[in-house]
This record gives structure tokens, C-alpha cells and sequence, in this order.
């Protein structure tokens, strides 16, 4: 992720460091894009999503003209007619699919762009499993050194 364009901003570079990055994707995700992306009839490279007079479509354009009607296929608007999730729950829906499949603190750190591990484990940190490698290499550490209840015993007397 290089940029993002806003109808407000224009077109600029993430908030921090962190935000330049590559964002990973399956290969079915990217084979999708690419044939859209083709279809649309984009240049060679930049933005996947154009609008039909072949210009950039900032975030409200995105929103208008593909994220309602692809919510819309797939059923998930409320009588309302209104998303039943935000294209930013979809961000957070996404970084909780990687911790499920156990993907590190660090890699979803890199993944959504944190500068810090501490923002990714404020946001995120309640849906990281307990560690239970550390215990247990706490617990083979222990037995290594022979921290043994007749040691310990020996030492309280």
C-alpha cells in the first residue's frame, strides 16, 4: 500500500512508515483483482478500482459505485439499505481471520500497518490465544535446571 486518495486529501502516503507496505493476498484474491482491474480497462499499474470515465475512485466513489452493489450481491445490506458492516470492520474482520489461524503479533502488526506492536495489541491483543509455548518452555527451563520440588525443599527447611 503505497497512497490513498481521498476526495478531500487528494492523493497522499500513509500516516506512517509502517502504513508503506506491501499488503499480502491469496492468489484467487489477486487473480480476481488482476481480471478487474483488466476488465475495467486500467492502465498497466495503479489503482485496481476507476470509476467508468477511467479517473481514480477516491474512498466515497469506491464506496458508491462498487461496495454497495457488491453488498447488495451478497446480501448483506439492512432493510435500511445501508451495509450491515463498514468497510472498516472488514479491515478488523480480516486481522482476526490471521490471529485464528495464528499468525504472530508481529505479522499482523506489519499486515495492518501499525508503527507500533503496542497499537496492534491494544486493539487486537484480546483475541491472541494464550501463549502456551511460553509455558511450556518456562516449564522445560525449569526442569533443565532441576527446579525440582525436593530442591525447593531443601532450600525452604
Amino acid at each position: 500500500m503505497r497512497h490513498s486518495l481521498s476526495h478531500y486529501d487528494g492523493l497522499k502516503g500513509p500516516k506512517s512508515a509502517a502504513g508503506n507496505r506491501n499488503v499480502p493476498m491469496s492468489a484467487i484474491v489477486k487473480q480476481r483483482l488482476l481480471a478487474l482491474h483488466r476488465y475495467m480497462d486500467g492502465p498497466s499499474e495503479g489503482f485496481v478500482f476507476i470509476g467508468r470515465d477511467g479517473r481514480n475512485l477516491d474512498a466515497i466513489g469506491l464506496y458508491c459505485s462498487r461496495y454497495l452493489r457488491a453488498m447488495k450481491v451478497a446480501g448483506l445490506l439492512n432493510d435500511d439499505g445501508k451495509p450491515k458492516f463498514t468497510l472498516h470492520a472488514l479491515r478488523h474482520a480480516a486481522a482476526s481471520l490471521l490471529i485464528a489461524e495464528g499468525l504472530s503479533p508481529l505479522h499482523i502488526m506489519s499486515i495492518m500497518g501499525h508503527a507500533e506492536i503496542g497499537t496492534t495489541m491494544n486493539i487486537y491483543g484480546h483475541l491472541f490465544p494464550e501463549d502456551v509455548a511460553a509455558r511450556n518452555s518456562i516449564d522445560a527451563i525449569g526442569t533443565r535446571f532441576g527446579a525440582t520440588t525436593e530442591r525447593q525443599d531443601v532450600l525452604t527447611d
